[in-house]
């Protein structure tokens, strides 16, 4: 085997096992518990085999809670895909809805504020906590094309950008700002009607 691939695998294998020790870190919800010295311990690898894989602590956290977006994001990606042709937009709006208040309640509140501030503050690219969901255009407007009951707006790319900003920013504003009505009833209920009225006929 060639040497130079056997340490890029070892080095991967290393980064792997430490990102894996900081998502046992974020989901125990416990911000107190974030630092170098626990993710450490978790990980088996010293501080400074760590910080050998990583330019700082900051970018351990902000890797895996980019990696988790994209997952739940993909995860409406697969949604919207298999969503049949004669079910209408209030129907996948439900469907999308319903999903992303499953995995926001599922949230630790500190640990997402957290992260949410090293993300703005301490990243190099500050902007990736809002392209991810891009991921979704092309899928949506691909569903509308295909879908036969004329309950879909036409929405071009440029367009649909701005929407889902707007209908991300409505779900997880109420979270990362305290407010009582998050993950509620009533939140998911009002996040549904923005839904429909953005991407619907009626």
């Amino acid at each position: 085997m060639n040497v130079d691939k056997k340490i890029s695998r070892t080095s991967k294998k290393s980064q792997e096992a430490i990102l894996l020790a900081g998502e046992k870190l974020l989901l125990s919800g416990n911000v107190n518990l974030i630092n170098a010295e626990n993710l450490s311990k978790q990980s088996g690898y010293s501080i400074g085999n760590i910080y050998h894989h990583f330019k700082s602590l900051d970018q351990v956290f902000i890797k895996i809670f980019l990696k988790k977006r994209l997952d739940i994001f993909l995860g409406l990606v697969d949604e919207i895909n298999k969503f049949p042709k004669y079910k209408s937009c209030e129907e996948l709006c439900k469907i999308l809805v319903n999903k992303s208040f499953e995995r926001a309640n599922k949230l630790k509140i500190k640990v997402l504020q957290y992260i949410f501030k090293i993300m703005l503050t301490r990243s190099e690219e500050p902007e990736k906590i809002n392209l991810i969901i891009d991921v979704l255009i092309e899928p949506l407007i691909e569903c509308r094309k295909r879908n036969k009951t004329n309950s879909f707006r036409e929405i071009e790319e440029d367009e649909m950008r701005l929407l889902l900003r707007s209908l991300q920013a409505f779900i997880r504003s109420p979270f990362l700002e305290n407010q009582s009505i998050a993950g509620t009833a009533l939140h998911k209920e009002l996040t549904l009607n923005l839904c429909q009225k953005l991407f619907s006929i009626k």
